[in-house]
């Protein structure tokens, strides 16, 4: 009898040790946390990001988008250099901050009549004098936050002043705003500008007639996105 007891235990001891080996190695407190308990760097939201925040402008950028209204799939492109801003932070959401461009940076990147240096070079020169933004009497352009109001995880309507040639005019566009635990945000969107609230004219079918192809689109796209340090 007393061999058959020592079998038996035996047996119970084999059987533990073959149910453990189908099993992963014990679960430490670290694995039984979830990953949505487990914040990362690459988060989108950070809730402990308050105070002001400078933006970085040489990780940030700015690109616009213009046509013509009567000739189908002609775009112009370039980009518009961000001179400094800031973002404010309240426990993770955005409640505030501006951004000023340089207007003076006017490029051109593409345009509907080809992208060879000469042309756009004469485009972006047309687009900085009085025609249109007159960047020596107007250097800067500026937008300032006025509500910003969170729609979902990381997206909110904006809505802000934006000065242009020295008249302010609001606007509202969608953001989407990533924080990371190192304390940067990124701001990104497009805003679509109606440039004849800014008494930007030229070629405009609101204001003159008989313009034939060239009439420019009132509106255009800004495409942005602000980095912080």
């Amino acid at each position: 009898m007393k061999s058959l007891g020592i079998f038996l235990l035996g047996v119970i001891i084999v059987g533990g040790i073959l149910v453990l080996s189908k099993n992963d190695t014990p679960t430490t407190v670290n694995e039984e946390m979830s990953s949505d308990a487990m914040p990362t760097e690459t988060e989108p939201v950070n809730m402990a990001m308050s105070g002001n925040k400078e933006v970085d402008v040489m990780k940030s950028e700015a690109k616009w988008t213009g046509s013509k209204t009567v000739i189908k799939d002609y775009y112009d492109t370039g980009t518009l250099g961000i001179k400094s801003g800031s973002a404010t932070f309240n426990n993770g959401l955005l409640t505030g901050g501006e951004v000023i461009f340089d207007m003076t940076s006017i490029a051109t990147t593409s345009t509907g009549k080809g992208s060879d240096a000469d042309t756009t070079s004469k485009m972006a020169g047309h687009l900085k004098s009085p025609d249109f933004f007159d960047a020596t009497t107007y250097p800067e352009a500026k937008f300032v936050i006025t509500s910003a109001t969170q729609e979902s995880g990381t997206t909110y309507l904006v809505t802000g002043d934006l000065t242009i040639k020295g008249k302010t005019a609001s606007q509202s566009f969608p953001v989407e705003v990533v924080t990371t635990l190192s304390g940067v945000a990124t701001i990104s969107g497009t805003a679509t500008i109606d440039r004849t609230v800014y008494d930007v004219r030229y070629g405009s079918g609101k204001f003159f007639t008989d313009l034939g192809d060239n009439v420019i689109n009132n509106e255009f796209t800004l495409e942005f996105k602000a980095v912080t340090k």
